[in-house]
């Protein structure tokens, strides 16, 4: 072996480990691009509504690779992504089962995953540089807008009171006859 020059095994062995990482990159995108395709073609509301948890935390393995390799414009358009599939999930449900809380299912388990999707859009944002913020705050906007619709459809209000509306109720009235509080009360 001479000096300043690398071994043969310890060429192949870093190529090898090359050729790895970009096969197993190449297998993720091929696994998002499965999962998109049966997405896209699913015409079950309740099948596809539960297939944005499968898709979805692809999506955002995927934005937190290219997150880490610095591609921020990446990012953002994963992110995008996944919140036109969960618009579209969620018009899918409501034009199948409009009534969320007498046939909860797929509304359930896309309210979990939303739910759990903001909360890593919300530390993607703290860690995306300042220029791609705002695309990222739109969509977190919009997934919140998606949220509210599912738990107003698993949750609606009661009949003659609509969302929102603060109650009805006067506040309590003080006495007429005010008594002072007893000796020692706020000492």
């Amino acid at each position: 072996m001479r000096a300043g020059r690398p071994s043969t095994h310890i060429v192949i062995l870093v190529l090898s480990a090359g050729l790895g990482l970009c096969c197993a990159s190449v297998a993720a995108q091929d696994r998002v691009a499965g999962l998109q395709a049966e997405f896209d073609r699913e015409t079950n509301a309740v099948r596809k509504a539960k297939l944005i948890h499968k898709l979805g935390d692809a999506q955002f393995q995927e934005a937190r690779r290219y997150g880490d390799g610095g591609d921020y414009e990446a990012v953002a358009k994963w992110m995008e992504s996944y919140r036109d599939d969960a618009k579209a999930a969620l018009t899918a449900l409501k034009a199948f089962h409009p009534d969320g809380e007498r046939h909860p299912e797929g509304y359930k388990e896309m309210q979990i995953h939303v739910r759990k999707s903001l909360k890593v859009l919300e530390e993607t944002i703290l860690e995306t540089p300042d220029s791609y913020r705002a695309r990222l705050e739109a969509v977190r906007k919009d997934l919140i807008g998606v949220e509210d619709h599912l738990i107003a459809a698993l949750f609606p209000p009661p009949p003659g009171k609509s969302p929102g509306k603060p109650s009805e109720k006067t506040p309590a009235k003080p006495p007429d006859n005010p008594q002072p509080p007893p000796q020692g009360a706020w000492s």
